[in-house]
């Protein structure tokens, strides 16, 4: 890929997201031609976490110990991944979004081979221009949101082009979550957010967000994402740049909270004729996935160990459980097969995937801790 073709995706890719998101985002230049890497660190050291995260008075912070079991990329000359922005985890695989070359990648969870490819630059079938969300679905497979086409399209596990949504305009559409007999999707829209759709009979209702507080903030500041847990059956819907979040089920709003660490909410300054700019904000919702009865959260922020703590939250009332370490701030995390799935970049600014065991379990470490809380 020439530099200039790199510049090109870059820039379209950064189209698609919110002034804090173009802000932080790194540059991305060519890379060479080498292909596919799937690497194994065996060798590399055990990460654990550092003793004053273990001593942080806010955050019940548990001692793990991560082991890097594969790698793609992390090195310059590769370009197999040029800007992994999202990662989940399907029922056979881990899905890689990369957001240069808008394709969806295939990743075998025990070795990190990369078995299939989805997606190229466009505005057609199986193609993308935009995307906002990429959401793994119950039975398999994955829902791409595509907010610049204006598009739903479903992916099968694998990585076949299925079932196209074409949304009618003034949708904007943001993601896209399954609860239940039910599908909830997020509009990015001045009022009504949230459509709910049943399965069963195909009968759609909208509804507000699940914080009447916000209904006077200027819909840019209340901007919010959608989050999957496919085998608990909720979402969790969060404020972007916000301190609150809420657990949604089939039947509708299970569990309202806020996060544990304080978020300001954002702030949008007013440029006049229903113009409006988002002003910078401290910190932001980065990732989340579901772990056992539980959604883990990763924040962006600043700071020397902003991005590296994961908040574990129960589906059931939205309760704060404890909090684990990374070794670096990732750009998205999933965990799926027994692995933990970062994506991120290295010091020289190479983007790679990586996938880690963690010891203790992560799975059982949430069923101790809701244990703990039914004593």
């Amino acid at each position: 890929m020439s530099i200039r073709a790199s510049i090109a995706y870059l820039v379209l890719a950064l189209a698609m997201k919110s002034p804090q998101e173009r802000a932080s985002t790194v540059s991305i230049v060519s890379r060479g031609s080498r292909g596919p890497a799937a690497t194994s660190s065996r060798s590399k050291p055990a990460f654990s976490p550092s003793e004053s995260a273990r001593r942080n008075a806010s955050r019940r912070v548990v001692a793990t110990k991560l082991r890097m079991v594969w790698q793609i990329g992390g090195d310059a000359d590769d370009t197999t991944i040029m800007m992994p922005l999202q990662v989940r985890a399907t029922r056979e695989h881990f899905v890689v979004y990369d957001a240069i070359a808008l394709r969806l990648l295939g990743v075998t969870p025990a070795t990190g081979k990369i078995v299939w490819r989805f997606g190229r630059p466009g505005r057609g079938p199986d193609e993308f221009s935009g995307v906002a969300k990429v959401t793994a679905r119950r039975e398999g497979g994955t829902f791409v949101v595509d907010m610049s086409s204006s598009r739903l399209t479903l992916v099968t596990e694998d990585g076949k082009g299925g079932e196209r949504v074409d949304y009618k305009m003034g949708v904007n559409p943001r993601g896209v979550c399954e609860a239940g007999n039910s599908r909830i999707q997020l509009r990015a829209t001045e009022g009504k957010e949230l459509e709910r759709t049943s399965l069963s009979t195909g009968r759609a209702v909208a509804a507000d967000l699940p914080w009447p507080e916000l209904r006077e903030v200027p819909s840019l500041a209340r901007q919010s994402k959608i989050f999957e847990h496919p085998k608990a059956g909720v979402c969790l819907v969060s404020i972007t740049y916000g301190p609150m979040f809420a657990i949604l089920d089939d039947s509708g709003v299970r569990a309202r909270a806020r996060w544990l660490e304080e978020i300001p909410m954002g702030q949008a300054k007013s440029l006049g004729k229903g113009s409006w700019e988002m002003l910078p904000s401290v910190k932001s919702v980065q990732g989340v996935t579901g772990i056992g009865d539980s959604f883990a959260v990763l924040f962006r922020g600043r700071g020397p160990k902003r991005g590296r703590f994961v908040d574990f939250y129960s589906v059931t009332d939205a309760a704060y459980l404890f909090s684990i370490e990374l070794p670096f701030a990732p750009t998205d995390i999933a965990y799926g097969h027994g692995l933990l799935v970062l994506s991120g970049e290295s010091d020289d600014g190479a983007p790679f995937v990586r996938a880690y065991s963690v010891a203790p379990a992560l799975d059982g470490l949430v069923r101790q801790a809701l244990t703990n809380r039914a004593r």
